[in-house]
């Protein structure tokens, strides 16, 4: 079942033995919305967009030195070489709520994720950015900066289910997916089935998939790693490869 726990706990409905019941209902979920747009306005009295030096911690290795160069726009990371001027342009930004400090906002300039835009000395910054802000929990609407955003810089407004890493999911789902998978011929795939992570996402699936009889093929030492690992704490299966390359397991 490659679905959300709340979804198939719903779709076993009365079938699901007390163990589903108890490790499904473990997984706790909130509905968050992401705002694409290109308010630069609203960006940047959120966010510090431009460099600080105030803000700036000083450099402890030379690392960090070239690190903070990049950042004032004095020099690039293996000098011309590098192919990318020099400047402060963060990915990723977050907000605190003075009145919530456990609870935030999360932004990402995409137009930085693009490298067409920073490659070349005479790459401007001129073209308007897209960004998007992610709102978590609807519960907390109240405190949420949506409303901040001009409507008319508003690109596409997207709700999604999201699992909540709480201490029970630690508790319930987690330890209690090895009792779950294999039994009653159902197996669960889904990064809610640990920790909410796209790899964790695709692992999963593989991991399924192995069960049902899938070779896994080895391709990458950390990969591997991290499928037998996964393969353990979720399915109580180890895995072991044998020396021609193929697979084994050992329940």
């Amino acid at each position: 079942m490659c679905v959300l726990a709340d979804d198939a706990k719903r779709l076993l409905g009365d079938t699901a033995s007390w163990r589903e019941n108890f490790v499904l209902g473990g997984a706790h979920f909130f509905d968050d919305v992401t705002v694409t747009h290109s308010d630069a306005e609203y960006f940047a009295e959120m966010y510090e967009t431009k460099f600080d030096p105030d803000l700036a911690a000083e450099p402890a290795s030379k690392e960090q030195e070239e690190m903070l160069a990049f950042a004032k726009g004095e020099k690039a990371p293996g000098g011309e070489l590098s192919g990318e001027k020099p400047g402060f342009r963060p990915m990723y930004y977050t907000k605190t709520y003075q009145e919530r400090p456990e609870c935030i906002e999360m932004s990402f300039d995409c137009s930085h994720y693009q490298h067409q835009f920073r490659e070349g000395e005479d790459s401007k910054d001129d073209k308007p950015h897209v960004y998007q802000t992610i709102f978590l929990d609807k519960g907390n609407e109240d405190m949420w900066t949506k409303k901040q955003i001009r409507e008319d810089k508003v690109i596409k407004v997207k709700w999604w289910h999201q699992l909540g890493h709480r201490w029970q999911h630690y508790v319930r789902v987690v330890p209690g997916m090895r009792f779950l998978n294999g039994r009653r011929s159902t197996y669960f795939a889904g990064s809610w089935t640990l920790v909410n992570m796209h790899e964790l996402a695709c692992v999963s699936g593989i991991a399924a998939a192995y069960r049902l009889g899938a070779e896994y093929r080895q391709f990458d030492d950390f990969a591997e790693s991290f499928f037998g690992k996964y393969l353990w704490l979720s399915h109580g299966v180890r895995y072991k490869r044998k020396k021609n390359g193929h697979s084994e397991t050992k329940a």
